[in-house]
């Protein structure tokens, strides 16, 4: 019976985390780990099936160029916002 216990462990843990373990976004973060990386992954074609996805994933982020376009346009609707907040000030300013 105790030679079958680390059998019986190992098909525990599988119907346990079984949510887990079929995770693509489970696979990415545990991917991207230094301390893991894909050697944990049995089989060279699963290997490559999650390096595969890794690619895929990573081409999906947005660029360097795509952020700081994304952070000029803000930096500009702020100042275009405090321009108009300073011409309102100024005229109820003249007004009174």
């Amino acid at each position: 019976m105790t030679a079958n216990l680390p059998g019986v462990i190992v098909q525990a843990i599988r119907t346990r985390f079984a949510p887990v373990l079929e995770s693509s976004e489970a696979l990415l973060a545990a991917l991207t780990l230094p301390k893991f990386k894909v050697r944990w992954i049995v089989g060279a074609e699963r290997r490559e099936a999650a390096r595969a996805l890794l690619i895929a994933e990573c081409r999906t982020l947005p660029r360097d160029e795509e952020l700081a376009e994304n952070k000029n346009r803000e930096v500009a609707a702020h100042s275009s916002a405090n321009e108009q907040g300073r011409s309102f000030l100024q005229a109820i300013q003249a007004v009174a």
